[in-house]
């Protein structure tokens, strides 16, 4: 069978996307499955061999669409790149859409490229990190601790991450300060312990500690260490720790909102004009690998 045979089949056009194809191939299923045509009557040979033809042009069509879209993107793959970064890494194009496997990752790109969230989905960028983890120190029962290749999958992934072109990206300012500074609100929390539960009251104001691997300690006036912050999405370590690393923001922290087990946090981003993202953390990694 070819694509066009596979076309005809499910009666699709070359023009048809994905979720046409899918959509054709569910209801020729729901038309000729054996399940639903002999209605309890016992599946024949031509049933099964017709059903079995179905899924033979959609898998067909399915890599065939997912082919023509690997190879336009990959002609026009425009995210700048790190050069400076520590090693090359993979740039991969989802099929989720398709099936959902874990399988259906295709590599697009390859190189010193940045992360960009809106050509790249965050769940591939992470998968990429973890290719290139595991590339450069081995699979997760080599031997080595959890906690070395922890640091080492965001040390490699913040060189990846623009963080100010992220933010921009993906949220919009909160508001515009008299100065032209950009301010961004962000949804945070932190988890309430018996050791910060008295401390942490509506309307307290909390500051930056330091960084713990991919975490923000933060302290209260006094100084005592309250705990990290919690985003909502994940994809914030990767922004906001380069931006806070590379002093190209100021943060405003404060006690929004008092629940059971977390107080939510207004967590406000500042950006500061005129400062560029810049530090080699190749020394830090190479250490690492040298463990």
């Amino acid at each position: 069978m070819n694509v066009q045979e596979a076309a005809l089949l499910l009666e699709v056009s070359d023009c048809s996307d994905s979720r046409q194809i899918k959509e054709q191939y569910r209801k020729k299923m729901r038309q000729h499955h054996p399940d639903v045509s002999a209605a309890g009557t016992g599946a024949s040979s031509d049933m099964l061999q017709l059903a079995q033809t179905i899924n033979e042009a959609y898998e067909l069509l399915k890599k065939e669409s997912i082919r023509l879209i690997q190879k336009k993107k990959s002609n026009f793959w425009k995210s700048e790149q790190n050069f400076q970064a520590y090693c090359e890494r993979d740039v991969f194009l989802s099929g989720a859409d398709w099936s959902g496997h874990e399988e259906d990752k295709y590599l697009i790109a390859h190189g010193k490229y940045y992360w960009d969230p809106l050509q790249e989905d965050f769940e591939m960028f992470l998968y990429s990190l973890k290719q290139m983890v595991d590339g450069l120190i081995g699979s997760e029962d080599d031997g080595r601790g959890n906690k070395i290749r922890q640091k080492l999958f965001f040390l490699l992934g913040i060189q990846f991450v623009d963080g100010v072109s992220c933010l921009r990206k993906l949220y919009a300012p909160y508001k515009v300060d008299g100065q032209n500074r950009e301010i961004y609100r962000l949804k945070a929390m932190v988890a309430v312990t018996r050791e910060n539960r008295e401390i942490l009251q509506k309307g307290r104001k909390l500051f930056p500690k330091q960084f713990r691997g991919n975490r923000i300690i933060l302290q209260d006036e006094c100084r005592q260490e309250i705990g990290a912050v919690s985003f909502e999405e994940n994809q914030l370590y990767f922004i906001v720790i380069p931006i806070l690393k590379w002093n190209l923001a100021s943060v405003r922290i404060q006690v929004l909102d008092i629940l059971n087990r977390y107080v939510k946090i207004i967590f406000d981003l500042r950006m500061e004009a005129g400062k560029k993202q810049e530090m080699d953390l190749n020394p830090e990694i190479e250490k690492l690998l040298n463990l």
